[in-house]
């Protein structure tokens, strides 16, 4: 590559010019030159079997001579020239692979980190290569692990003082687990983190949270990378944080007059939930009526009427069962400090309802976070001689007979004596 002071002071301007099909123009820092031979890019391979935590530095060259000097010359992807820069050896330089740690936090209601939850949630890492493909890794060679903290029940006591700094893991780590297909799943607590190791440059890579609790709900997914691109030498820190919801829970059951038998929803009850609470200083009430056709074949709730406002914040109603073994009724996402009330249109055979492990008044009325169960028992079938309407009926036609009894006695006595 020469330049065009330099052709014209060796006398081949003219020429060059004359076939720019043959001799390209390029310009770099206001400076004209012409390509005479354009050169071949050059980049270093590794040969397999070597240490698998490292990885050759991205990185290619393009000799050429220009005014008679070799130069590195850099071509950016318009093939325009960006720099021209001395060039004396070729250098290979290995960079360690980089990695992957992925946090769980959990937040209560009021956006205090919680740092004792032994609740268990499934993070889930799909990992793809450059071209789309899904991405792989041999677990002799990387794969993730997850770095248990104190709240996971897999833990090891310390052997050390947890405070010094050469506990790497105080409380112990799992196996390596390989990579396949592209995606895995592991299961993480709060202050566990997971370990992704060993991986290569230029691997996009996903998190998201596959399976929740309930009462949970996610708030965000942090990465410390503006770019889910795996970088050299470069730990990419995900932070999954999730906030811990109220949540109230209660067991409705209806049982047959012996109390020994549960039985199926009756299809005129209906039951009533009421929320009340306060949101920025203004009272807030949801009331959540169902009936037993709002249920669904999966025992969640179909259709709910609910009289409050009908918002994105309302919170979650379900109900679980298993056949005659109760209803569970569970509202998740509550505000903390919200109460609950629980009401009822009790079924004609029915008696009202019976609080049992209920913390709260007859009513149901308790602070969000009470439960237990409810009871509605039948009215059995009632004989006269044990009592209950029939025996009313009675009593009124004994009355009657005694009545007519004293009337017509004095008069048989009297015939008798005539």
């Amino acid at each position: 590559m020469v330049s065009e002071d330099n052709a014209r002071k060796s006398g081949i301007l003219d020429t060059i010019k004359s076939n720019p099909q043959k001799y390209p123009t390029k310009v770099f820092n206001e400076i004209t030159y012409y390509i005479l031979e354009p050169g071949h890019d050059c980049y270093f391979t590794e040969a397999p079997g070597s240490d698998y935590h490292f990885e050759l530095e991205d990185k290619k060259w393009h000799p050429m001579v220009v005014d008679g000097e070799i130069k590195n010359v850099t071509f950016g992807a318009d093939n325009t020239v960006t720099a021209i820069d001395a060039l004396n050896t070729l250098t290979a330089k290995n960079l360690l692979k980089g990695g992957i740690r992925i946090y769980k936090e959990v937040y209560d209601s009021e956006g205090n980190q919680i740092e004792n939850d032994d609740t268990p949630f499934s993070v889930t890492v799909t990992m793809k290569n450059p071209d789309g493909t899904p991405y792989s890794i041999d677990p002799a060679k990387g794969g993730y692990r997850v770095v248990y903290g104190p709240n996971n029940p897999n833990k090891e006591e310390p052997e050390q003082d947890p405070e010094e700094a050469s506990v790497t893991y105080k409380y112990g780590r799992s196996d390596r687990v390989g990579i396949t297909g592209g995606t895995f799943t592991a299961t993480i607590y709060t202050d566990d983190y997971i370990q992704v190791a060993n991986v290569d440059r230029g691997v996009i890579y996903e998190v998201t949270e596959s399976d929740m609790p309930d009462g949970y709900s996610l708030d965000k997914i942090v990465y410390s990378e503006d770019t889910h691109e795996m970088t050299s030498n470069t730990s990419h820190q995900v932070t999954v944080k999730n906030k811990k919801s109220d949540t109230f829970s209660f067991t409705k059951i209806w049982r047959d007059a012996s109390c020994s038998t549960n039985v199926d929803w009756p299809s005129e009850a209906e039951i009533t939930i009421t929320i009340r609470g306060e949101k920025e200083g203004e009272p807030e009430e949801y009331k959540y009526i169902i009936r037993h056709g709002d249920l669904a074949d999966d025992n969640k709730i179909a259709a709910v009427r609910n009289e409050g406002e009908d918002t994105e914040e309302k919170p979650e109603l379900t109900v679980k069962t298993a056949e005659k073994s109760g209803y569970v009724f569970t509202l998740n996402g509550l505000p903390s400090g919200y109460t609950w009330y629980v009401s009822e249109t009790t079924a004609a055979n029915c008696q009202s309802p019976k609080y049992a492990d209920v913390n709260g008044p007859a009513n149901g009325a308790g602070r969000i976070g009470d439960g237990g169960i409810i009871y509605n028992d039948q009215i059995g079938a009632v004989l006269p001689s044990t009592g209950g309407s029939g025996r009313t009926a009675y009593y009124v036609i004994g009355l009657s007979l005694i009545a007519l009894a004293a009337v017509f006695t004095p008069v048989i006595r009297k015939r008798r004596s005539e």
